[in-house]
């Protein structure tokens, strides 16, 4: 059995989700070649609300701790994935 699992996110998983995509966004400000690069700020722990609270978001977990997650938009009547950000620690 896998210690990775997914759920659907809850309201209370804002703030790791922030976390997450900081973490995760560091890779880019580290990168070389994209220096001189405008990189869009990551979103904040009420943004990620916002979106959690619409069920539109999935939360992935090692053990009990959020490591990722998928983020869905809707583009007329189809969905779109808006975000997936995954923690570098486990990132491959």
């Amino acid at each position: 059995m896998s210690a990775f699992r997914i759920r659907l996110a809850r309201a209370d998983d804002a703030e790791a989700f922030h976390r997450v995509e900081e973490d995760a966004a560091s890779l880019l400000h580290e990168e070389p070649s994209l220096a001189g690069t405008v990189i869009p700020p990551t979103a904040s722990r009420s943004d990620h609300a916002r979106v959690i609270a619409k069920g539109r978001s999935l939360a992935a977990l090692h053990g009990e701790a959020i490591i990722g997650f998928a983020a869905i938009g809707v583009v007329g009547r189809e969905l779109h994935l808006h975000e997936l950000s995954v923690a570098r620690a486990h990132q491959r």
